[in-house]
C-alpha cells in the first residue's frame, strides 16, 4: 500500500518536473521527490531489516525491500532516459536549459547509484559486488566533476570492498572539489580511525623482500591461485601506503615515536617500489596516489608528519623516474605521473611552502630528481603541434581536483587515434608538456636570474658554480674570435641569485677572474639549494 502511494506521488512529481524543468529547479522538486517518496520508505525498510535479521520474517521483508528498490530504479531510469533525450517540455527553451538538464542527469545517476548500493548491500550474496552502483556514481562524476558527492559515494563503495587506498583518494577528492561534500571530512576521519586500528600489522621491516617472496611462491602454483595471491599482495601493499597517509593525517593517533614513523615510511615506500617494479600500478592508480600524496603534504597533522609526507612525495617521484629509465622511457604510468607532478609544481601559488620545496631543489633528493629529469627531457626535445592538444588520461582522471588545476584540459576531447599511434602522440605531448613546465617553473622563480640563449636550450644543473665560472673566463677571449663557430657547441646556463633581471648570455661581457677557492662537494651541494635552478629559455610558451 505504501509503495503504491509513493509511486503515484512520484508519477505526479515526475510529470511536473518533465513539463517545466525550470520551475522544478526553482522549487527543487527533484530533491523533494527523492526525500519524501524514496528515502523515507527505504530508511524504514532498513530499520525493519536490522531488527528482523535472523528472524522468521526477515526473508519476506527482504523480498519486499528488493521489490520496492526495483520499482524506484525503474522510475529513475525512465527519468534519466527522458533527460538524456531532452525531455518532453520546455518548448524552444532547450538550449537555455543545458545546465539544468546536466544537473538533472547528475542527480538521477546519484539516486540510481544509491538504490543499486542498497540493493547489493542487502542481498543474500556472500561476496558483495557493487559494480552497478559504481557505474552510476562514475557517470554522475563525469557529468559534473566539480561536486564532491559522487566521490564520497565511491569512497564508501571502496571501503566496503576493502580497497583502502582507493577509499582514501576518493575521500580526498570529495573534499578537494569546487563544491565539497559536507559529510566527507567526518567520513574520512572515521575511515582513518578504522585503518589505524590495524596499524601494527604494517610495522614490518624489509617489506619489499617479503612481498617479493610471496609473489615468487605464488608463481610456482597454478594460474588461478597465482591470480588470487597477486591480488592479495597488491592489496597488502596498497594498504601499507594507506596506513602511512592515514598516520600523516591523523590528529587523534599519530605514531608515538620516530622509530614508528620510520617503519611506516619505509614500508609504504617499499610497497610503492614493489608495485612499480612488478607493473601492478596502473596509470589511474599512480595518478590517484600522487593526488593523495599532495593532499597529505598540504593537510598533515603536524610538522613531523608534513616532513615525512614531503619526503615520501619526492621519493615516489624518484621511483617513477627510475622506472621510466628502466623501461627505456616508454612507460605510460611513470611518464603520466611525472607530467601531472610538473603541472602541479608550475601552477598555482609558487610561494606555497610545499610546492616551493619540491619544485626548487632544497635537499639532495629533490636535486637528484630534477637533475636526472632534465637530462632525460633533453633527449626528448619534441615540438608538439596544435593537433596534439587533447586531454590525456591522467588529466581526465583528475578533472575537478582543486589541488591540481586541470581546467584548461576539461573542454578538450580525447584523441581519435588509437593503438600505437595514440600512445606515440600521447607520449610526445607528455614530454613536451614536462619540458615547458620545467621552463615555466624557472621563469616564475624570484630567487634566480635566467640567462637565456637563442639556440635550443639544454636544461641542466651544474654541480659547481665556481668551477663553471672559472672555465668560462678562461675561454672568454677565444669566444670573441670564434663567434660564428659556437652554434654547435653545448651551452650551459647558470641561474644566479645576484640579480633578478633577465640578461642574455650572448651579450654578457667577460668578467674578471675569480680567485675564490672551489667549495667542498658538500658546500657546493648546499649552495645549489638557493643558487641553482633549472636552465630555461625566456620565450612565451602557452601551456595547453
Amino acid at each position: 500500500m505504501a509503495l503504491r502511494l509513493s509511486l503515484e506521488l512520484m508519477k505526479d512529481l515526475r510529470n511536473k518536473i518533465e513539463f517545466d524543468l525550470k520551475m522544478a529547479k526553482e522549487y527543487d522538486l527533484e530533491s523533494a521527490m527523492w526525500k519524501s517518496c524514496v528515502q523515507v520508505p527505504i530508511q524504514a525498510f532498513r530499520k525493519r531489516l536490522k531488527a528482523e535479521k535472523g528472524g522468521k520474517t526477515y526473508k519476506e521483508t527482504l523480498k519486499s525491500f528488493h521489490n520496492c528498490v526495483r520499482e524506484y530504479m525503474n522510475v529513475y531510469r525512465s527519468m534519466l532516459s527522458c533527460a538524456t533525450s531532452g525531455g518532453r517540455g520546455g518548448g524552444g527553451r532547450k538550449s537555455k536549459r543545458k545546465d539544468d538538464v546536466k544537473d538533472s542527469l547528475y542527480r538521477y545517476n546519484i539516486f540510481l547509484g544509491d538504490l543499486a548500493r542498497y540493493k547489493e548491500l542487502y542481498s543474500l550474496n556472500r561476496k558483495k559486488i557493487f559494480k552497478e552502483a559504481m557505474q552510476y556514481y562514475k557517470k554522475a562524476r563525469s557529468v559534473v566533476p566539480y561536486r564532491g558527492n559522487p566521490y564520497n559515494q565511491l569512497a564508501v563503495l571502496a571501503s566496503y570492498e576493502s580497497r583502502s587506498l582507493d577509499a582514501m583518494y576518493f575521500y580526498v577528492r570529495a573534499l578537494c572539489c569546487k563544491i565539497p561534500f559536507p559529510t566527507a571530512r567526518e567520513n574520512m576521519n572515521q575511515f582513518i580511525s578504522a585503518v589505524l586500528k590495524n596499524r601494527s600489522r604494517h610495522l614490518v621491516k624489509d617489506r619489499y623482500s617479503k612481498l617479493d617472496a610471496m609473489l615468487v611462491s605464488a608463481s610456482s602454483s597454478g594460474r588461478s591461485q597465482d591470480k588470487i595471491v597477486r591480488e592479495k599482495i597488491r592489496r597488502s601493499a596498497r594498504t601499507s601506503i594507506t596506513t602511512f597517509h592515514a598516520s600523516v593525517l591523523s590528529l587523534d593517533s599519530p605514531p608515538r615515536d620516530g622509530k614508528m614513523w620510520n617503519t611506516l615510511y619505509l614500508g609504504a615506500l617499499e610497497s610503492v617500489r614493489f608495485l612499480l617494479d612488478r607493473n601492478m600500478l596502473t596509470l589511474e592508480s599512480s595518478v590517484q596516489l600522487l593526488a593523495t600524496c599532495i593532499y597529505s603534504c598540504e593537510h598533515a597533522a603536524s610538522e613531523r608528519a608534513k616532513e615525512c609526507a614531503v619526503q615520501f612525495l619526492i621519493q615516489f617521484l624518484s621511483l617513477a623516474l627510475s622506472n621510466l629509465e628502466k623501461n627505456e622511457e616508454d612507460d605510460d604510468v611513470s611518464l603520466g605521473t611525472i607530467r601531472i607532478f610538473t603541472d602541479w609544481c608550475c601552477r598555482g601559488d609558487v610561494h606555497d611552502s610545499i610546492r616551493s620545496f619540491v619544485s626548487t631543489p632544497r635537499n639532495v633528493l629533490a636535486l637528484k630528481f630534477w637533475t636526472r629529469l632534465c637530462e632525460i627531457v633533453n633527449e626528448h626535445a619534441v615540438k608538439v603541434e596544435d593537433t596534439y592538444r587533447f586531454a590525456s588520461p591522467e588529466h581526465l582522471t583528475l578533472r575537478g581536483y582543486s589541488l591540481i588545476d586541470t581546467a584548461s584540459y576539461e573542454e578538450m576531447s580525447e584523441t581519435s587515434s588509437g593503438g600505437r599511434e595514440k600512445r606515440v602522440v600521447l607520449n610526445a605531448q607528455r614530454w613536451y608538456a614536462i619540458r615547458i613546465n620545467i621552463e615555466r617553473i624557472a621563469d616564475e622563480s624570484e630567487a634566480c636570474c635566467v640567462y637565456p640563449i637563442e639556440d635550443d636550450v639544454m636544461l641542466s644543473f651544474t654541480t659547481d658554480r665556481t668551477l663553471y665560472l672559472a672555465s668560462h673566463e678562461k675561454e672568454g677571449e677565444e669566444e670573441e674570435d670564434d663567434d660564428d663557430d659556437d652554434d654547435d657547441d653545448e651551452e650551459v646556463i647558470v641561474f644566479s641569485p645576484e640579480s633578478r633581471r633577465r640578461q642574455h648570455y650572448d651579450d654578457e661581457e667577460p668578467k674578471a677572474s675569480i680567485t675564490k677557492q672551489p667549495p667542498s662537494h658538500d658546500d657546493a651541494t648546499l649552495s645549489l639549494i638557493e643558487k641553482l635552478r633549472i636552465s630555461s629559455r625566456s620565450k612565451g610558451y602557452d601551456l595547453f
